[in-house]
């Protein structure tokens, strides 16, 4: 997968301007209160991705679902409502019509963003019920159904209290996956600008769960030595865990023949181990086997009174 959409009101043709296709913005769908009117949405915007008759476009930066928490937010068009039920209800909707027809939905922007304005690194402060009752329960619906739901999550540029959303471990890990059971990719917002390289920190997002960076290949985004540990390499191996699920369970695979099947190739090392962890366990049966049968066990005559 190579290139995604992005827009919250269908594809637009950044790397080639004659795809663009414009649907109705997410407050206008949801004033119609009807989650059939989104899942069509959804379903549509599907289409129009399988209609350019490219696999590497099987991504879609979108909906887009937090709350209008005033008036004068900053993306207020791109998100549904004032509640987080019906966000969620919409936004799920949606991201089921898109992923019916095989599109990664990234559903955006995880979490409490609400300006614009030096929204790189703002910090935006919270109770955790206020959270989870209203700003995170517009994304849970569309985040925590297995079937239907999300397989990508854009991730928000702000901090929540102190720690940026992407290194938030208790949000972007122990919620995410943990509460709400999501195996997807965790992307970043665009991250090809200077105001973001202090702001999206790439060690700290793959400490706290996130698994790509939108953003240009630039040398900033650079890990040193990152072979030699084993812990920057343990974070890596499980984003693209998260990432290859994602593509696995999107049009991205309708390449693949009919008759065609996974199969799992196990590494020299690892068979060397299974047979090395094979021997010691018959050594130790062995080892056991002899010391029971020249021990000569004798009743103890005090046990006899």
């Amino acid at each position: 997968m190579q290139f995604v959409y992005d827009s919250h009101a269908g594809i637009t043709g950044v790397t080639r301007p004659q795809d663009t296709y414009a649907w109705c913005s997410e407050v206008v769908i949801s004033s119609s209160w009807n989650r059939d009117v989104a899942e069509t949405m959804g379903k549509l915007i599907g289409e129009d991705c399988l209609a350019q008759g490219d696999l590497n476009f099987a991504g879609w930066y979108a909906p887009a679902m937090n709350i209008h928490r005033t008036a004068f937010s900053g993306r207020n068009f791109e998100y549904y409502s004032e509640d987080g039920y019906l966000s969620g209800q919409f936004g799920l909707a949606t991201v089921a019509g898109a992923r019916s027809k095989g599109v990664i939905t990234f559903v955006k922007h995880f979490a409490l963003n609400d300006q614009e304005t030096n929204r790189s690194g703002m910090s935006t402060f919270a109770n955790e019920q206020a959270i989870r009752e209203v700003y995170l329960k517009a994304f849970e619906a569309s985040i925590s159904d297995g079937e239907q739901g999300t397989l990508g999550i854009m991730l928000s540029m702000n901090r929540i209290g102190l720690k940026w959303s992407g290194n938030h471990e208790g949000l972007t890990t122990s919620v995410v996956r943990g509460e709400w059971g999501f195996d997807g990719m965790v992307v970043t917002d665009q991250a090809s600008y200077p105001q973001a390289f202090p702001a999206l920190a790439i060690r700290g997002g793959l400490e706290g769960g996130t698994d790509l960076w939108l953003n240009t290949g630039a040398d900033n985004w650079q890990i040193e030595d990152y072979q030699n540990n084993p812990t920057v390499m343990t974070q890596l191996r499980t984003a693209a865990h998260h990432i290859l699920y994602a593509v696995a369970n999107s049009f991205a695979m309708n390449g693949i023949a009919s008759d065609a099947h996974v199969v799992q190739v196990l590494p020299l090392w690892q068979i060397w181990l299974i047979a090395l962890d094979g021997v010691c366990a018959a050594a130790a049966l062995a080892a056991v086997t002899v010391i029971v049968r020249k021990t000569k066990w004798k009743a103890d005559p005090q046990t006899l009174r």
